[in-house]
Parts: structure tokens; sequence; C-alpha cells
């Protein structure tokens, strides 16, 4: 049963993979780079404006995916998504980890203990 759920879940990546665009943000990214899985964004937030260009450049929406690559990731600021940014019913846009990668949104600033007073 565990073989069958794991070949599904590989099918319907690879299917994913084919109907979608990608955008990939890593903790090793930049802001100069193209948001490809070779070369990734930095941040959420230039993967959310790279999609609002895409969408406002292309008559024929398609499915976007943006996979997030393993690490812990600190905001200073809110990421700030409106309605423009949920996508279409026939192309939906998704943020979503990685397989099989642990991802961790921490939307403060850590102080250590000896700094609170």
């Amino acid at each position: 049963m565990k073989k069958i759920i794991t070949v599904c879940f590989l099918l319907l990546f690879v299917a994913n993979k084919l109907l979608a665009k990608e955008y990939y943000v890593a903790k090793n990214g930049s802001a100069k780079n193209e948001g490809t899985k070779e070369l990734p964004f930095l941040t959420l937030q230039q993967a959310r404006d790279a999609i609002r260009l895409a969408k406002k450049n292309d008559d024929n929406p398609e499915k976007i995916m943006v996979w997030i690559r393993e690490g812990v990731y600190s905001f200073e600021e809110t990421l700030k998504l409106n309605d423009h940014d949920s996508g279409e019913p026939n192309a939906p846009i998704i943020y979503q980890a990685y397989p099989n990668e642990r991802v961790r949104f921490i939307g403060g600033k850590y102080l250590p203990v000896s700094s609170v007073q």
C-alpha cells in the first residue's frame, strides 16, 4: 500500500511539473536570480512580484507553483498578498514546500534570553 501511495505522489508531482509554470525560493537564492530551480529567488516577495509581472504580460494564465526549498525564513515585514495573487480557478497560484523538505516561517526577530529585560 505504501508503494502505491508513493507512486501516486510521484505521478502527481510529475504531472504538476508538466502543467505549471514554476518559481523557486531558497535560502541560497539571490535578488538577482530568475527564480528557476538552478537560480532561485531569495524571498517570497520576489516570487510574488515575478508572478504579478508574468500575469500582467500574459493573456493565457496557467497554474503557477512556487516551490519553497528547505530552511527557516524570517520575515522583517509582512508578506502582503491581495486578491490578484490568488490566481484563477483554472490557473491557481500555489506556494508549497518542496517535496520532502522542511520549511519554517518566522514572523519576528529572535532575541537571546540574555537581551530580554
